[in-house]
Parts: structure tokens; sequence; C-alpha cells
């Protein structure tokens, strides 16, 4: 699960897709993304900046998404692929989680790999860096927190 507090949002993953319904539970739960080849989700992260979510389908294609969920029109925008081939990106990962912090993704990489993405949303400028995970055998959550 995870919260967009500024559009009163929570978003969480189920069999075959995204949903999401406001925080203070009223109203109707809404489907965010849908695709009847996703068993499971393994992430999903929430772009404040962006109002865009982050997801990693959890089958192990190794395939990742964006998806517009913050429009101003208040529709919900296709979900876009990052995975290689798509969109012209040729990364080679197989992300098992996501989360973002100052316009970083971070992509937790099967089975011990920290996948560091900027610029997710634009091919012309995207950039991807890995670096292994030596202290951990076998990494299944990411975790990011700012301390001040």
């Amino acid at each position: 699960m995870v919260a967009d507090d500024a559009n009163n949002y929570l978003y969480w993953t189920r069999k075959n897709g995204i949903d999401r319904k406001q925080l203070d539970g009223t109203g109707e739960t809404e489907e965010v993304y849908t695709n009847l080849a996703f068993a499971s989700f393994s992430g999903l992260t929430f772009d404040a900046e962006g109002g865009r979510i982050l997801f990693c389908d959890g089958s192990g294609r190794g395939r990742a998404f964006y998806q517009d969920v913050s429009t101003t029109s208040g529709e919900i925008g296709p979900a876009v692929e990052l995975t290689p081939g798509q969109s012209g990106i040729s990364l080679t990962f197989n992300p098992k989680d996501v989360a973002i912090l100052n316009g970083k993704v971070y992509w937790l990489d099967v089975p011990a790999k920290l996948g560091i993405m900027t610029h997710y949303d634009n091919v012309e400028t995207l950039s991807y860096t890995e670096y292994n995970i030596t202290a951990f055998e076998s990494v299944r959550r990411l975790c990011i927190a700012y301390v001040n």
C-alpha cells in the first residue's frame, strides 16, 4: 500500500491489478490498473511530484511501469513500461521493489542489486546506474526513509 496525501488516496495491489480509495474510506473503490497476465505485484510507490504510481510485475518477468494518476482532468492515464524494449529504453533489470526520493527512483533488482534511475519519464535524459549489494544474499524489500 502507498498513500497520496495531496489527493487523499490510498493505493494497493491485488491479483491482476491496482486499486485506490479515498483515505477516509468514503467513495467507491476505483480500479487504477488491470493486467490479467500479472498474478501479483512486487513493488508500488507514489511519485508525489509527478502524480504517478510506479510498480513492478511480481511474476518474475522483470517488468516495471509508471502511470499518471493525478491529472488535472481527474482521469487516470495509461501505464508506461520502463523495461527492456519499451519506449526506446534499453535497461536490463529484474525489478522486485521500487521507492522514490528526491526525484530519483530506486529499484531493487533481484537477486541483490540496487538500481538508481533519474528522469524515468524522459527517454532522452533517462539514466540508470546499478550497484551490487554485497552485504545481503537475497534482498526482498526496499525501504528508503529521509530522516532530518
